[in-house]
């Protein structure tokens, strides 16, 4: 369903870049365009006889030069074989796991010598319940944010405003990181659609709109969805959960900070059960 609805929209948002004049556009904002050249050369920036378009013109150059087509085309292919693979495999594990839900408790229980069964038991219980209401409190939170943006979005007369704010929420699911990439799409969308539909159109009047629906909404993710789900769901401190998924993302990048805080109340729960008697793990675990 995404990508049914995705696409459509991005060929689209394509095609409205194409159509957009941007020789038009050049003449009415060559006012900003030669103050912001004038403050590049003040600042030895650019060159004295350089403009911003040959500065821009250049760098894509260079970009596209360092580009080797052949190891992309082979890294694409590559990447698409795995990706299927991945798919295949994901689907294939996930429906036998489904058919025999105690299938991974009975493995486990093969592996774990007598002793230490009955704790075992306690983390797959325990971890089961906080993180499926992390991962239940997560889709209540995406459902919310993407409901707040898509009215804030369309008050100020976004086109696709039910989409872009559909990719703002999904991008709750990447901490700190997905709501500027949020951002960023909102920005581009909404600016190309209304200069599209007419040149003259002030896009920095826009842009401060669309900045100040997602500032408002992440104001009320920050201080009202987040603490509720994290404080409810894995019973951990702000301060906490915000040090682990920066060392995540540190470790293992935008997978990581996603993966953070479900991989560390699962570590808390096991520290819990099986080094209670140290009294870091006792702080560390005492609201779980």
């Amino acid at each position: 369903m995404f990508f049914v609805l995705l696409i459509p929209v991005l060929v689209n948002e394509a095609k409205v870049i194409s159509s957009i004049d941007l020789q038009t556009i050049t003449l009415i904002y060559q006012e900003p365009i030669n103050t912001v050249e004038t403050y590049l050369r003040t600042y030895n920036i650019i060159a004295a006889n350089q403009t911003l378009e040959t500065l821009l013109s250049e760098k894509i150059m260079k970009l596209l030069q360092m580009i080797n087509f052949s190891d992309t085309f082979t890294t694409l292919l590559s990447f698409a074989g795995s990706f299927l693979i991945s798919i295949f495999s994901i689907l294939f594990i996930t429906f036998f796991f489904l058919k025999d839900a105690n299938m991974f408790n009975h493995v486990l229980m093969l592996f774990t010598p007598e002793e230490y069964q009955t704790e075992l038991k306690h983390v797959l219980i325990s971890s089961r319940k906080h993180i499926s209401r992390y991962f239940i409190g997560l889709l209540i939170e995406m459902i919310l944010m993407t409901i707040l943006l898509w009215i804030g979005l369309s008050v100020i007369g976004i086109n696709n405003a039910l989409l872009i704010a559909f990719i703002g929420g999904i991008m709750v699911i990447i901490p700190y990181i997905g709501v500027i990439i949020g951002t960023i799409v909102a920005l581009v969308f909404g600016i190309t659609t209304a200069l599209s539909a007419n040149v003259h159109a002030d896009i920095l009047q826009i842009a401060f709109q669309i900045l100040l629906v997602y500032g408002i909404v992440k104001i009320i993710d920050d201080f009202v969805l987040q603490p509720l789900i994290y404080s409810n769901s894995v019973k951990a401190h702000p301060l906490e959960i915000f040090l682990v998924i920066l060392m995540a993302g540190s470790i293992a990048g935008i997978s990581g900070m996603v993966l953070a805080i479900p991989t560390y109340t699962f570590l808390r729960i096991v520290a819990k059960e099986f080094l209670s008697q140290l009294k870091f793990v006792q702080k560390l675990t005492e609201k779980l």
